[in-house]
């Protein structure tokens, strides 16, 4: 099984209709990945804010911290990750223009159900090594 995306799973949205308030963005969710552009977002706005654009490819999204505040400053992003997870939380953090969870959602998400029995290898294998 490939982790390579197929073409009908990227999403590109030029549509004209009216931008959405970027005031009212949840802030950017602080992650641990290597790599990660998170803590320096501001200092690549500020060596491209001269540059005339309106939109921009973020190719290899990683965490999507760019894409995420390029969408802030209102530029259309087509953002893009080999990895699966990556790519699903790039929907929901940069493609998504409008939907949010509500309290019923968030407590359906985190409630374990009693009828799954849940894997816990991660859990198992890498308890006190590397999450915390």
């Amino acid at each position: 099984m490939s982790n390579m995306l197929e073409p009908e799973q990227l999403h590109i949205d030029f549509g004209l209709g009216s931008p959405p308030d970027y005031s009212t963005f949840h802030p950017f969710p602080t992650t641990r990945f290597q790599g990660s552009k998170y803590k320096i977002t501001d200092w690549i706005w500020e060596n491209i804010k001269f540059l005339s654009f309106h939109s921009a490819l973020d190719a290899f999204g990683g965490t999507g911290s760019v894409s995420h505040m390029l969408k802030q400053k209102g530029k259309q992003i087509v953002y893009n990750d080999i990895l699966k997870f990556n790519y699903i939380i790039g929907k929901a953090l940069i493609e998504n223009k409008g939907t949010k969870l509500n309290e019923r959602d968030i407590k359906f998400i985190l409630t374990k159900d009693k009828n799954i029995n849940y894997p816990t290898f991660i859990q198992d294998k890498f308890n006190g090594i590397f999450l915390s």
